[in-house]
């Protein structure tokens, strides 16, 4: 599953980021997968689904510095609101994120082969 991840910082500015849920495997609340974007994949850490509530811990790795960071939201149809927590610097900050489920994109063997529209 592909979707559009903003992160809304303190000055109103919005990063967006295309994230990849890979290999999604749901057991009982508890959710396993990685995440792919911004030139990595990150497993995804303590991750559960209950009802419509999600969360999960991503750690990255910065100039030798590790960092997690704990998303928690909530599911709407094709998308999540929530917030992000983390410790950075000694600060604890948080931040507001939404998630929007991109649409499938259509597969390369699905169009003719010698270029005409059927």
């Amino acid at each position: 599953m592909a979707a559009t991840l903003s992160v809304f910082g303190k000055d109103g500015a919005v990063k967006d980021a295309v994230v990849v849920l890979k290999n999604p495997k749901l057991e009982g609340d508890k959710l396993t997968g990685a995440l792919s974007g911004r030139n990595a994949e990150t497993p995804s850490a303590n991750a559960a689904l209950k009802g419509d509530e999600i969360s999960f811990e991503v750690t990255r790795e910065f100039n030798g510095n590790k960092m997690t960071s704990t998303y928690k939201g909530k599911l709407s149809g094709d998308s999540i609101k929530g917030k992000i927590e983390s410790t950075r610097d000694g600060q604890a900050q948080s931040r507001d994120w939404d998630a929007k489920r991109e649409a499938a994109k259509p597969k390369e063997d699905a169009k003719p082969k010698d270029g005409a529209a059927k």
